[in-house]
């Protein structure tokens, strides 16, 4: 008998254990996000550098990247006024009248009028430099752009280089440039040109820029979410850190949460998806945000009992199951403020419908392989079947995408693989 007690006893302190609510606190479980991530705002190129002495930003920036700009030291020649040569520099206290209005000229340009700032890159001989490594292409061209734009703040540099993009961007796909933007690619004289642009979004919005938001971006889904809209993420992971901070409660993110992608998940990300050490998946567990004085509580999870099979980044294939799991967002005296879903399972064509409560949004990476045909790696999507008012925010933009942007961008791609068999916008993210 007292064997038998024992037994009863040890198996209910195991389930009692296993059942118990965990409380995590949201530093650890989105240590990655607010370690590394960024929210960048957006500047006036034309006006950044007013009044501002820029020899000694351009001298460190230049010796910075002396390697890297090697090739293009027959355009930095009369661009500088011979400040700069295929015999290195002589930067000193001021630049040269020369130098720096060609400097503002370019600035102005990027911010107001991309033609002209592709005319300016022209007068002054820029070329291809076709005979260098993709990788040495990518370097100088995004050294290039960072000295046109170099600043003595090296944040206020990351943040001028991530509004360089999104201006480089608007002209490549926005309806009344995307058609200049497209004849770059059938002129070989014009592929530096496009790879200049290339380089610049790929680094910026994809290839470092991942993890990073755009403050306009931010805004606007904050809008939306004031207005009632439920932010449907899609192929999101577990990136809803900086919404929360700002205030939007309302997430709905739909990926398949891969196992071999963790690098671009939350640090806790299968945590958030399911609670494996608990008999009922973690119902009741706790994410507390001290600094927000809100908590995030598991409410819901589901197995939906389907199943999908999905190639992983190693080339091997997964079998995952389906499922939905729900955290209620409540703050400290238990009012609902909110809910975030995770709907595990890869994006479908229908998920870009649009609804009257709800907003899209996607990362840049993401945005590039909905645009790219399947027989080019793209994810099966169809952009001509979208709405024909169709919208969506990009974590990386300061302004929403349409359909006829994300064709636009699909008409580059095979361009691209065409006629110039260069890096591609959504690849290779360090």
């Amino acid at each position: 008998m007292f064997f038998r007690i024992t037994i009863i006893c040890f198996a209910a302190f195991t389930t009692s254990t296993l059942n118990a609510a965990e409380v995590r606190q949201a530093s650890d479980v989105f240590k990655k996000w607010s370690s590394w991530q960024q929210v960048l705002p957006d500047h006036n190129l034309a006006q950044i550098f007013c009044q501002t002495n820029r020899a000694p930003a351009i001298k460190k920036c230049y010796e910075h990247n002396l390697t890297k700009l090697r090739p293009f030291s027959d355009f930095l020649t009369p661009l500088s006024d011979n400040t700069i040569n295929k015999h290195g520099h002589h930067i000193s206290t001021v630049l040269p009248n020369i130098f720096t209005n060609n400097l503002e000229d370019l600035t102005t340009q990027a911010e107001n009028n991309i033609h002209n700032f592709i005319k300016l890159l022209k007068v002054n001989g820029f070329t291809d430099v076709s005979n260098a490594s993709m990788i040495e292409q990518i370097n100088a061209h995004t050294a290039l752009a960072a000295l046109i734009l170099a600043h003595d703040n090296e944040q206020t540099h990351l943040e001028l280089m991530f509004a360089l993009a999104n201006r480089f961007f608007e002209f490549c796909f926005s309806p009344q440039t995307a058609p200049t933007f497209q004849q770059l690619f059938l002129n070989k004289q014009d592929h530096a040109i496009v790879k200049m642009m290339y380089a610049v979004m790929w680094d910026k919005l994809a290839g470092s820029g991942w993890k990073h938001w755009h403050q306009e971006s931010l805004n606007a889904l904050k809008e939306e979410a004031d207005h009632g809209k439920t932010i449907v993420y899609l192929a999101g992971g577990s990136d809803i850190y900086q919404m929360i901070r700002h205030g939007i409660y309302s997430i709905h993110v739909i990926d398949p949460q891969l196992p071999t992608q963790p690098k671009y998940y939350a640090d806790q990300w299968d945590w958030l998806i399911k609670n494996s050490t608990s008999i009922n998946a973690g119902l009741g567990d706790k994410i507390i945000f001290n600094e927000l004085n809100i908590i995030m509580k598991r409410t819901y999870f589901h197995e939906t009992g389907e199943f999908f099979s999905i190639q992983l980044s190693n080339g091997s294939h997964a079998y995952l199951a389906q499922s939905v799991t729900e955290w209620t967002v409540l703050d400290l005296e238990e009012n609902i403020l909110g809910k975030i879903t995770f709907e595990r399972r890869p994006i479908c064509q229908k998920d870009f419908s649009l609804q009257a409560n709800t907003t899209l949004l996607m990362s840049f990476n993401e945005l590039y392989f909905i645009a790219l045909p399947q027989n080019l790696g793209g994810w099966g999507i169809e952009p001509a079947q979208f709405p024909r008012n169709f919208q969506m925010i990009i974590k990386q933009l300061r302004k929403p995408v349409t359909k006829t942007m994300i064709g636009a961008m699909r008409n580059a791609a095979l361009l691209n693989a065409s006629d110039l068999k260069f890096i591609d916008l959504g690849t290779c993210v360090n």
